[in-house]
């Protein structure tokens, strides 16, 4: 089993996604129920169970933040494992249930992965709280990263999970714009960010990645924030050019400069791959013609 951190009742896992330590996770909160957030990659997925299995963890609860391969990939592998007669409650937003009937259009953008359909979930609204007790979990709909995305605070413990709200924040020195993909908005960014900073959480629990405490967990939003304004200041400008995205490859390479990506013998591929998500998140805010 893979690097596990925790916090109070949450346990983080490294799904050591691309063969990164410190990248994605996924999160398990223990409790009267037994909830995951995420399920990490599907290539993760196997580790996990048999994990799960090894501890006796039976999760009654799988809250999805949205429908990308690194955060449903892993759903299919648990609810087989777990789910017999039902026994597993799938919750998302009412377009993530959507979207999990078919979760590829989407994410063959991103992967060659295939994923089976996902038909029995269940939808919480906006503000809705699933209520276990010693957990009280409301689902926010943030959208911005995706049309689709939710944000899941305890309101017992003040622990937020942004999903891929904000963007992600790796290795305390390396940022990724929330912006690459087909659907993203940045007036819905913005909104959700200020939405979750009205929270009085104590904890924010970052898909990609880790725990921020304390003063630094609302930092952490404020500095994503300056950060997407930064990556745009380069890329747009570097797109409007020549209107080619090739154009955007050497900027990115910069922003990853010293990076855990940087050592990856694809990593030429990933920034070109990047640049082409990114044009497309654009083209979709209206941010580039």
């Amino acid at each position: 089993m893979h690097n596990c951190t925790r916090y109070k009742n949450i346990h983080l896992f490294d799904t050591k996604m691309m063969g990164l330590d410190c990248f994605c996770g996924i999160y398990l909160i223990k409790g009267n129920k037994n909830v995951i957030i995420d399920t990490g990659t599907k290539e993760f997925s196997d580790s996990f169970v048999a994990y799960l299995k090894e501890k006796k963890i039976i999760p009654d609860y799988i809250l999805i933040t949205h429908n990308h391969h690194d955060h449903m990939g892993g759903l299919s592998a648990l609810l087989n494992a777990f789910g017999q007669n039902e026994s597993v409650t799938v919750i998302t937003s009412r377009i993530g249930k959507t979207r999990l009937k078919d979760p590829n259009p989407i994410n063959q953008l991103y992967t060659d992965v295939v994923y089976e359909p996902i038909n029995n979930v269940t939808v919480f609204e906006d503000g809705e709280i699933l209520d276990l007790g010693d957990m009280k979990l409301q689902i926010i709909y943030t959208p911005g990263h995706s049309d689709d995305s939710i944000s899941v605070y305890d309101c017992v413990s003040e622990t937020l999970f942004p999903g891929d709200m904000p963007g992600d924040y790796l290795w305390g020195k390396t940022y990724l714009s929330p912006h690459i993909t087909p659907d993203f908005s940045e007036e819905k960014y913005f909104q959700s960010t200020e939405k979750v900073l009205s929270l009085d959480f104590q904890c924010a629990a970052f898909s990609h990645y880790g725990f921020f405490k304390g003063k630094e967990a609302h930092e952490i939003f404020e500095q994503q924030k300056e950060r997407y304004m930064n990556w745009k200041s380069v890329l747009v400008p570097a797109w409007n050019r020549n209107r080619d995205e090739n154009d955007l490859v050497p900027c990115l390479k910069e922003f990853f400069r010293g990076s855990p990506f940087e050592q990856l013998d694809v990593f030429s591929t990933i920034m070109e791959l990047l640049a082409k998500w990114s044009v497309m998140g654009y083209k979709n805010a209206g941010i580039i013609k």
